[in-house]
């Protein structure tokens, strides 16, 4: 029987009936170990089959997908919870964002600030990120934090009611 010791290097891991755990708000919650490189790999939900995938790797690629060139990532999972403003404050790259300030950053790099949320509230309606191919993205949040390429569009007609655990399901690219 081969056995692999996993460790993480973002927080203390423990084993619960056998299965590893990360600490609540662990960076590496919800990636997958890779045994052969030793590296924790960020997942995220294919957007076509609903199961977990490397970020960044292609899971599937079915032509019948009505969204299939929406212009959406998953910023940061819904699993760090409260974490999700300071790991962004910590996590982007300054000289991408737009429309954030540095003192604002540090707010959000403190989860026990007063002003932790509102300012994240803010942050989540103005800032801008621009990649290295001069898109320019918004952030999304409904649980996860999205990044959408501006230049998406909203509809009208959603549903609020409606289960909008898809995040596709809300958002299309303006024709």
């Amino acid at each position: 029987m081969n056995t692999h010791s996993i460790n993480c290097d973002q927080c203390e891991m423990l084993s619960i009936n056998g299965i590893p755990c990360h600490e609540t708000g662990c960076r590496n919650q919800g990636a997958r170990f890779d045994a052969d490189t030793g590296e924790w790999i960020e997942q995220t939900e294919c957007r076509i089959c609903g199961y977990a995938c490397d970020v960044g790797a292609e899971c599937c690629t079915d032509e019948s997908e009505p969204y299939k060139d929406a212009q959406m990532h998953l910023l940061f999972s819904d699993a760090r919870g409260i974490y999700i403003p300071r790991d962004f404050a910590r996590d982007m790259d300054r000289a991408a964002l737009r429309n954030v300030t540095d003192e604002e950053l540090a707010i959000l790099d403190d989860p026990d600030h007063e002003s932790y949320w509102d300012v994240w509230s803010e942050v989540l309606d103005r800032a801008r990120i621009v990649d290295m191919s001069g898109k320019e993205w918004f952030l999304y949040q409904d649980g996860d934090c999205w990044l959408i390429e501006v230049g998406a569009e909203h509809r009208d007609s959603i549903d609020r009611n409606a289960d909008l655990s898809n995040c596709d399901q809300e958002w299309v690219i303006a024709a």
